[in-house]
């Protein structure tokens, strides 16, 4: 079998679906107990089932474990990288043409008013 694409998951408690490892083992996730190759693992209210950089992960009691020498290992977070905070949008601008005499006043909010008169 082909291993399953990476960040692949099955969500619990019970998802009718399976995720492949590296080695070719089918998981599977029902009642919240986690399956490997149909063999139950020692897992109890598994939330969320992760393929994760060839690796298997749960998400348990709110913990996350890995799948570590055939048992689950704690692990301090989800494995997955935090997506980086977008950038900050640009305040809106606007374009004024004036004629040579014109003034347009431009208000900063509390900040600062300044007046702009064109030139000749």
């Amino acid at each position: 079998m082909t291993a399953s694409a990476n960040g692949a998951t099955l969500t619990g408690p019970t998802d009718p679906g399976s995720l492949v490892d590296a080695t070719g083992a089918a998981w599977t996730l029902k009642a919240g107990i986690v399956y490997r190759a149909a063999v139950e693992t020692i897992s109890a209210a598994v939330a969320l089932l992760l393929y994760f950089d060839g690796e298997i992960y749960q998400q348990a009691h709110g913990e996350w474990w890995g799948w570590v020498n055939n048992a689950w290992s704690s692990i301090p977070a989800d494995p997955r990288p935090v997506a980086p905070p977008p950038p900050p949008v640009p305040p809106p601008t606007q374009t004024v043409t004036l004629a040579a005499g014109q003034s347009v006043l431009v208000n900063f909010g509390a900040s600062a008013t300044i007046t702009i008169t064109a030139s000749a």
